[in-house]
């Protein structure tokens, strides 16, 4: 009786050091691979238009826009934009400044609903002094890739805000690159 306690102490001890871990290290759950959070950075968007037209009229504008990929659907941003007027033969000069915000749907991913809010600073009159325009814009647009984090939208807008001074005629159509969409 003696030897069996031996042989059972034996077999416990080899059980107890082999055996129960592997057979704990069997019975893991699965870990699930840990998949690299995306930079909040890579989800800004950088681009706008530039206007140029030289001669007895000229046109410089510059809209800068940036934006932030909410989702892969919901893009708001804000925009910058300066413009210069001039034409000889009126002997009238114009230079405009302001600002929008603007959000865009994408319910396709080359596809967009567009709207936006304007404000423009400029001296729409010779004879008086500065004042603003305030737009609004609805409408939407079609993004085409031309390089895989670049696109050049063109836009089609209604201004449901067409004033005496606005600088816009209905319809209203853009056109600007995008990087990092």
């Amino acid at each position: 009786m003696h030897w069996n306690r031996a042989i059972t102490l034996k077999l416990l001890t080899f059980w107890l050091v082999v055996a129960v871990p592997l057979f704990g290290v069997s019975q893991e759950a699965p870990t699930t691979p840990q998949v690299p959070k995306e930079s909040p950075l890579k989800k800004f968007t950088y681009g706008g238009g530039l206007g140029l037209q030289f001669g007895t009229v000229t046109i410089i504008n510059l809209s800068p826009a940036i934006g932030y990929r909410v989702t892969d659907k919901i893009l708001p941003g804000i925009s910058f934009t300066y413009s210069y007027y001039s034409d000889t033969q009126l002997d009238v000069s114009a230079t405009i400044y302001g600002g929008s915000v603007f959000a865009r749907y994408y319910p396709l991913p080359q596809f967009f609903a567009h709207t936006e809010y304007e404000v423009l600073n400029g001296d729409w009159l010779a004879e008086q002094s500065r004042f603003n325009v305030r737009s609004f814009f609805i409408g939407g647009g079609y993004s085409y890739r031309i390089a895989p984090r670049v696109v050049f939208n063109l836009l089609g807008l209604w201004n449901l805000n067409d004033g005496t001074f606005s600088p816009y005629q209905n319809p209203v159509v853009r056109g600007g690159f995008q990087v990092g969409i």
